[in-house]
């Protein structure tokens, strides 16, 4: 209660600085704040939980959709973090750590010129050797068009142009983390095979051959010690070749060995059956009458088969009785408790250890759960989403979504663009936390005061010198007065939207827009592929809402970001008219004569490199906003960081750990989970970083 006393005090004392991922406004203090020794809650909660890439021990660490499990000798779990697009490893005291990120294995160049850029993973296995495999995704490009397709960051380019062959492979894993290929159905001796794009199970028998399930395509494939593939056997359901379901999802979704050592497989329709030395299909029983959605299967010692399927987990006892081992099949959760009173989200992957231990990847979750002997379930690493349903309160106890902005007014309250509850909410200086304006989940576009007003989204935030908040929501630039009004005073046509925006005095207004065409033409002898040809302007507004452009993507310092998707995603205004503006990994700024120039960074290259101005590196930074002495503050969302840039254009960290995603209080720098805005306070600055708003003060 001691911290919040002191952090309302500072917080009460602001004049007038302000700013989000798509506003600022700023005057205020006559001088720089002091260094930042400490970061505070204000409120919001410090850990919602979900997907995230971050290390760590148990409930600490983030995984984002794990799939296929393995354990090894020593007890260690393997994990497929296939939304991460990482192989984790879980030590027995739930340590967990990254042995390999398949972003960073090298593209390879084929004879003919295509590149093959890898995904995933989904699968995971040790053969009797203990040797590691990971089963990943693969995609094969034309040259020209293979960076794009690798680069997660440039959106727009390739939307509706399929890859050359989409496919799977089987790679080894070395204890340094380097890797060898081992079966690729689509670059073998002999012509490639019709494995469709993902392998949904991979297993090595005693003698080490390899099998690997081909979801799309009805049929296990098995691979000798040269990793040829040759189809093992066609799937079978109830006497036909396997239909799939839906005409979307095929066949095999799960295999394990018996303790016989025979190969058995789960359908999308929740059959299971093992195949017999000479072929046979014999069906060891059925989920239900409905398809079944099993994900994942083991065996233990004893001949009990354990299968996930649906948001439950079976057991199948040799005498083919079916039970509830844990969860419910009907209703989704993430509590953990014992047997039925347990709940999964999507469960996928099983692994048994020797102690009769069953771990669970529990996909919807984003979390790896223990089921123990006694039929206890338990969290063994990550944390699931937490409530984020809308909740005005005081401080830790006031809840935001994940997708929200902050502005500052000159009287020490933030007002908070709360995109995912439809709603514009504001923080007193004492921490209370209440909406002002629109409806918790109900959208729309509807002018009116307080909860009878409605917004598509608010985007970004801003408030000017008389009190007026304006929200860009869709199309729409929307005035909210302090009394909760809400009007429209602007609307983007051509099917743009409105992005950042500013308040600059005497009522006027920045406003960042942007049209993305919905179907763009054809790229010239792309083979398919479209270009992006979307198109963003900064204008200013005044009063009665005309609009004068200032500048736009064909200005050729910013026209490189555009081609590449970007668009300015924070801008600010000071009292001489000097504007600063975020777009893509880079920082821009422009004088009240309307000369541009590169404050940091390099719009198309991102990188966390303390520096001097363009030698500097960025990560789609987001909110900025200015202090009196000239000072830009941003938020370098994919950095997880806040970087500050002197009048010089020295760049510095000064919040947060580069590449070191989480939020945590404490000593600065802390630690920030894609932080989106930033606002000044005399001595400090507020941050919004995941669902919560922290306070940075010295």
């Amino acid at each position: 209660m001691e911290s919040r006393g002191r952090s309302s005090a500072l917080w009460a004392a602001t004049t007038a600085c302000a700013a989000a991922i798509g506003l600022a406004a700023c005057s205020g203090s006559d001088s720089a704040p002091p260094p930042l020794r400490e970061l505070v809650l204000l409120a919001g909660t410090l850990d919602e939980g979900g997907s995230g890439r971050q290390d760590g021990v148990g409930t600490a660490a983030r995984l984002f959709s794990p799939q296929g499990l393995a354990l090894d000798a020593q007890g260690n779990l393997y994990v497929a973090d296939t939304g991460n697009r990482l192989l984790r490893k879980i030590t027995p005291a739930g340590v967990v750590s990254t042995v390999l990120d398949i972003d960073r294995l090298p593209a390879s160049i084929d004879t003919d010129g295509h590149v093959t850029i890898y995904s995933g993973p989904t699968q995971v296995a040790f053969d009797p050797q203990g040797r590691l495999y990971v089963a990943l995704n693969q995609t094969i490009w034309p040259r020209a068009l293979a960076t794009v397709a690798a680069d997660p960051s440039l959106p727009g380019l390739l939307p509706s142009m399929p890859p050359l062959f989409s496919s799977w492979a089987v790679l080894r894993v070395a204890p340094d983390g380097s890797t060898q290929v081992v079966a690729d159905p689509i670059h073998q001796a002999g012509g490639a095979l019709p494995t469709g794009d993902s392998a949904s199970a991979l297993v090595f028998d005693a003698q080490g051959s390899l099998y690997v399930a081909s979801a799309f395509e009805c049929t296990i494939f098995q691979g000798d010690s040269a990793g040829q593939l040759t189809p093992f056997t066609h799937v079978q359901i109830r006497g036909a070749y396997c239909p799939g379901l839906n005409g979307v999802n095929f066949g095999v979704v799960a295999m394990a060995l018996d303790s016989s050592g025979r190969l058995c497989l789960a359908t999308v329709w929740g059959e299971v059956s093992c195949v017999m030395a000479n072929g046979q299909q014999i069906v060891m029983g059925q989920t239900s009458s409905s398809p079944g959605y099993p994900n994942g299967m083991v065996f233990d010692l004893a001949g009990n088969l354990y299968l996930s399927a649906r948001n439950n987990i079976l057991k199948l006892s040799p005498l083919g009785d079916w039970v509830t081992l844990a969860g419910s099949a009907e209703i989704i959760g993430s509590e953990d408790g014992l047997g039925t009173a347990a709940r999964f989200n999507i469960p996928g992957g099983l692994a048994l250890d020797r102690e009769g231990n069953l771990f669970v990847a529990d996909r919807g979750n984003n979390t790896v759960r223990k089921i123990s002997p006694d039929g206890r379930v338990s969290t063994v690493a990550g944390m699931a989403r937490q409530d984020t349903r809308l909740v005005d309160a005081v401080g830790a106890a006031a809840r935001f979504s994940a997708n929200f902005t902050l502005a500052a007014d000159s009287n020490g309250q933030i007002y908070v663009a709360d995109f995912g509850h439809t709603v514009v909410r504001r923080i007193a200086p004492d921490g209370t936390v209440g909406t002002v304006a629109g409806a918790a989940g109900s959208g729309g576009h509807v002018d009116g005061i307080g909860s009878n007003a409605r917004f598509w989204g608010p985007w970004s935030i801003a408030v000017g010198a008389g009190g007026n908040a304006i929200a860009g929501d869709g199309p729409y630039l929307r005035s909210i007065s302090p009394a909760g009004e809400v009007r429209t005073l602007a609307f983007e046509t051509g099917g743009g939207f409105v992005g950042a925006v500013a308040g600059v005095g005497n009522g006027t207004w920045l406003a960042v827009t942007r049209v993305v065409p919905i179907e763009p033409p054809l790229l010239p002898g792309s083979g398919g592929a479209r270009p992006w040809n979307g198109h963003f302007a900064i204008k200013r507004l005044d009063q009665a809402g005309n609009a004068t452009t200032l500048v736009d993507d064909s200005h050729s310092l910013l026209g490189g970001a555009n081609a590449q998707g970007f668009a300015p995603a924070g801008i600010v205004s000071d009292d001489t008219g000097r504007i600063v503006f975020t777009l893509g990994h880079a920082v821009f700024e422009m004088s009240r004569q309307g000369e541009l120039s590169l404050l940091a960074g390099q719009a198309t290259e991102s990188g966390s490199v303390d520096d001097i101005g363009v030698t500097a590196r960025l990560s789609s930074p987001a909110g900025v906003t200015l202090d009196a002495a000239g000072n830009v503050y941003v938020a370098d969302t994919g950095n997880h960081t806040v970087r500050k840039i002197t009048r010089s254009g020295d760049v510095s960290t000064i919040l947060g750990r580069a590449g070191q995603p989480g939020v945590s209080v404490g000593a600065a720098p802390g630690g920030l989970l894609y932080p989106s805005a930033v606002a000044v306070v005399p001595g400090g600055l507020v941050i919004a970083s995941g669902s919560a708003v922290l306070l940075a003060r010295p």
